[in-house]
């Protein structure tokens, strides 16, 4: 019985870093298929929307940079509002900004400037929609109008 015994343990334990190995083989493949599974959720749920959100930013500051430069316009004598809108989509067209609606006012009311008085206050709001200038199909903020604006004194 004693020597049953021992052959028992001088087998198994013999086999023991085998099977060690044999498990370790059976689980070499396991990470790439977790990670195939994974991948595509953290691409769609993290990377995505980020970047999304990013566009969104920019969008959003480059409304905000051409009301600038429209009002920037409207506060010199001799212009009108013609001419702050034609200045606002030719910045925007510039940066590939589709859509835009340019609202102008003078002292909080909608006039043209080519009639404000020096120390008016002039105000251009720029306002895009979202959706014709997302760069990937993602519509995480679709529907949205992203708007800049931009306050001056006439001269």
């Amino acid at each position: 019985m004693h020597r049953v015994f021992d052959s028992f343990v001088k087998y198994s334990t013999a086999l023991a870093p085998r099977r060690r190995t044999l498990r370790r083989a059976a689980r070499r493949g396991t990470a790439a298929v977790e990670f195939a599974v994974v991948a595509p959720l953290l691409f769609l749920v993290i990377v995505l929307p980020t970047f999304e959100f990013s566009r969104g930013l920019m969008v959003a500051e480059l409304a905000t940079n051409a009301a600038r430069s429209g009002c920037r316009i409207g506060i010199l004598p001799g212009n009108s509002n013609s001419t702050i809108a034609s200045a606002v989509d030719t910045s925007l067209t510039s940066q590939g900004v589709k859509g835009a609606t340019t609202t102008i006012k003078v002292n909080g009311a909608a006039a043209d400037v080519s009639a404000a008085v020096p120390g008016d206050t002039i105000t251009v709001t720029v306002s895009v929609p979202y959706n014709s200038n997302s760069w990937i199909p993602g519509q995480f903020l679709a529907g949205v109008n992203i708007s800049g604006s931009q306050a001056m004194r006439r001269e």
